[in-house]
């Protein structure tokens, strides 16, 4: 059991309305390496004394409107002494069992009480007073606006069909933004806005990220149009929250536009009670060198111990993959796990926003897998972050936090392998040990796969991409033509039906006699010695 204590939060004096019995406070980021608050900012102390639980039954009748609300009201709670969780299962409308929010719930010690009627949470904060109106219906853009503002404003964004219902219980209207535009939230309060954060999210998505935002008091936008008036605010390298198109282009032209800026993303618009487990007082501990066996060479008649494959689970930079997936029997809580050397890549962003789930999963690592740094470190970004100025800090902080975290490997995103500033920017690191990269276009691999080096260390592109493809991976390492000596194997968290490791033990139980599976280290290594470095 992890004990939540206390956690520090950041205080920043803004314009309080007049209704607001205390300065609106606003929880600034803490740096993902140190935890340190910025230059000039008062530190203070609030113990976390208990918990306030929605049960799964209850979040799934909640309305869209209640959703909204009672995300707003999670996000101010986790200021105080009593933060709020919620155990939800909306995770893309996949479900996964057992439920991971349910699991990671577990790990918090502290006193809980499961509120059988979400309304009776408003009673327990009484220090929130004001709301701020909204349409989900009729004005979509107006949710957005009131997540950002309710930060601010230490006020709940409401949707006018609950208007009614909070004017009977007193609270009073502090701001009416059914008619604003996304630009004239940033006219009257572009000086308040945190500069080191903000969030990409649907306005149809209701609850998510949206606590964290609130509790961050961090833009939510939505649209290019959006973003480019709010990029050139922030401070770079500025993380971006939330979601991003499913477009496999617009996808990519949203992350090349936000690395122009010095951005990265960090996929999470899923990512429920961030700003509870972010909250609590508990250390992220390092990934212990675990000693395991050797890889042996196979000494079949046909086996071909030139051969070296190595496997990489794809999605670890997503944050909310890892906080929704759990221990399901097709992740983490495969029988797999244990049995085959894999590599995992893991958003850093877990390590410190929520250090008691990233504790379970190092607290549960086999001798036989790795954790690896994805993708492009600190967050998602492609090479045109490395014509920003930010770039710079981009990668003090990816080696930071890998020194930290006890990680030597990064996973790095790109479109134009080889891209000389962009993975010298990687090598440089002290921490960094090897790069592997993944192509996003062309899709997984890309059109040179042959290892290079870089400032003496090894840099492996993907070289297949396991995507349901099962003979014909298959057939490709163990054609009868000479082939490469070493294959990085990308594994497609959602391409395999989202049962990635069915799809890896399929592949291993047929190459296993013939060739040498690695951990992708033990791959960094033999290429690094053949490339001489």
């Amino acid at each position: 059991m992890i004990r939540a204590q206390k956690r520090r939060i950041e205080s920043r004096q803004f314009w309080a309305a007049p209704w607001a019995g205390n300065p609106a406070i606003n929880l600034r980021p803490r740096s993902l390496m140190s935890g340190a608050s910025d230059s000039g900012t008062q530190e203070k102390t609030i113990p976390f004394s208990s918990l306030n639980v929605i049960p799964h039954a209850v979040f799934s009748d909640l309305s869209p409107a209640e959703r909204l609300m009672f995300a707003g009201l999670q996000g101010l709670a986790s200021l105080g002494a009593n933060p709020i969780y919620c155990i939800a299962d909306n995770f893309k409308n996949i479900p996964f069992y057992p439920m991971a929010s349910h699991q990671w719930l577990q790990d918090i010690d502290l006193p809980r009480d499961y509120l059988p009627e979400p309304w009776l949470l408003l009673e327990r904060y009484p220090e929130i007073q004001g709301y701020i109106l909204c349409d989900i219906a009729n004005h979509p853009e107006s949710v957005n606006i009131a997540t950002s503002l309710a930060g601010i404003l230490q006020a709940l964004p409401v949707d006018i069909s609950l208007q009614g219902p909070m004017n009977r219980l007193g609270y009073e209207q502090v701001a009416d933004v059914r008619g604003w535009q996304f630009c004239d939230f940033l006219g009257q309060y572009w000086s308040a806005i945190n500069p080191e954060m903000a969030v990409e999210l649907s306005p149809s998505q209701l609850w998510g990220i949206r606590d964290f935002a609130v509790a961050n008091g961090a833009v939510v936008m939505h649209g290019a149009d959006q973003r480019n008036m709010l990029l050139p605010l922030l401070n770079a390298p500025a993380a971006i929250y939330g979601g991003s198109p499913m477009n496999c282009l617009d996808k990519k032209n949203f992350v090349q536009s936000i690395a122009t800026h010095g951005a990265y993303h960090i996929p999470s618009e899923t990512a429920f009670n961030l700003s509870t487990l972010g909250g609590l007082d508990v250390d992220p501990i390092p990934v212990p060198v675990i000693p395991g066996p050797p890889s042996e060479p196979t000494s079949g008649a046909d086996a071909r111990t030139d051969i070296h494959v190595a496997f990489v689970l794809s999605d670890g930079d997503d944050l909310q993959w890892l906080l929704n997936r759990g221990d399901h029997d097709a992740w983490w809580g495969s029988p797999s796990r244990g049995a085959i050397p894999l590599g995992w890549t893991f958003s850093p962003a877990l390590y410190r926003l929520a250090p008691t789930v990233w504790n379970y999963y190092i607290d549960t690592m086999t001798a036989q897998d790795e954790i690896i740094c994805g993708a492009s470190g600190i967050g998602y970004c492609f090479e045109d972050i490395a014509f920003n100025e930010g770039f710079k800090e981009f990668l003090s902080q990816t080696d930071e936090f890998m020194a930290e975290a006890g990680i030597d490997l990064v996973e790095v995103f790109g479109n134009k392998f080889p891209d000389k500033p962009y993975l010298q920017g990687y090598t440089k690191q002290p921490s960094v040990k090897g790069v592997l990269y993944t192509s996003y276009s062309p899709w997984v691999v890309p059109l040179t796969t042959s290892p290079l080096s870089c400032n003496g260390k090894a840099i492996i592109p993907a070289s297949i991409n396991l995507s349901g493809n099962v003979t014909q991976v298959v057939h490709q390492i163990l054609g009868t033509g000479p082939g490469p000596a070493q294959y990085l194997i990308h594994v497609n968290a959602w391409g395999n039906d989202c049962r990635p490791l069915e799809m890896v033990q399929a592949v291993y139980d047929l190459i296993k006699d013939k060739v040498t599976v690695v951990k992708p280290s033990a791959l960094c290594a033999i290429a690094a010695g053949e490339l001489g470095v």
